[in-house]
């Protein structure tokens, strides 16, 4: 019980910090008015603290205080991990919008084609089929939203394992719970019919993986890449679409990528 209070705490604060509801440069109130306002012992308390202080975005100053640092200088990616991974029993409570989903699409559209790029002489047809597999089940379970995000992830650790690189390993551990968002918010901005397009996609590409030559290697991950960005360019449609639209915004979406 005391480890998830602790996670509870930890994210709590998190989500403040995220949402810029505690500022840099904050003191947070005192211990005894925190475990009050969290409903938790201190112990706990302290521990969750502790964690935001290793992460970067707290710092605990002896006979002070604890005040928050800027994350954006001091935190690392382990910061997003720990934001997104939060559970609450089976309930997801993301904090997404599409601000943050712009973002964190930007920087998957330029990691993973770089991860795939290292792994493609490593694929073997094994593997091909491992990820057709993966595609055709998520084909099978569109409506599962869980399902095809999970077999999303197990395309993205194929692709990390086949890089044979510890770095890019750990780097997709940590982007795993973005990407999970990522999808998420995909999923609930777009039709039935054009998931089944972009899983269609997705299961072509896979098959142009087997035995890429050198010299198409760029041109795989080109496509690999536009296929991201067209995933981008279909979450800024649809979410226009329910919101009061003007001219302007009309003409940015027709003309970005």
């Amino acid at each position: 019980m005391s480890g998830r209070r602790h996670e509870k705490i930890v994210h709590a604060l998190l989500k403040n910090i995220f949402r810029k509801i505690i500022k840099p440069g904050d003191k947070l109130p005192t211990e005894r008015k925190l475990s009050e306002n969290y409903n938790v012992d201190r112990s706990s308390l302290r521990i969750a603290l502790k964690q935001l202080e290793s992460m970067g975005v707290l710092d605990i100053r002896q006979r002070d205080g604890v005040y928050v640092k800027n994350y954006f200088k001091y935190a690392g990616i382990d910061f997003l991990k720990t934001l997104f991974s939060y559970r609450e029993g089976k309930i997801r409570d993301s904090i997404i919008d599409e601000y943050v989903v712009e973002e964190l699409l930007n920087f998957y559209i330029e990691f993973f084609p770089a991860m795939l790029r290292a792994s493609l002489r490593q694929f073997s047809p094994r593997d091909v089929r491992t990820l057709l597999d993966l595609c055709e089940e998520a084909l099978q379970n569109m409506d599962d939203h869980h399902k095809v995000v999970a077999n999303d992830l197990k395309f993205l650790f194929l692709v990390a394992e086949r890089t044979n690189n510890m770095v890019f390993h750990l780097i997709a551990n940590s982007v795993a719970p973005i990407r999970s968002e990522i999808l998420y918010f995909f999923l609930e901005n777009i039709s039935r019919n054009d998931l089944k397009e972009q899983i269609e996609i997705q299961q072509a590409i896979a098959r142009s993986f087997m035995n890429t030559e050198e010299s198409d290697a760029t041109k795989v991950v080109e496509i690999y890449r536009k296929y991201l960005i067209t995933q981008k360019k279909m979450i800024r449609e649809k979410y226009a679409a329910t919101h009061a639209s003007t001219e302007m915004v009309d003409n940015f979406i027709k003309n970005s990528v």
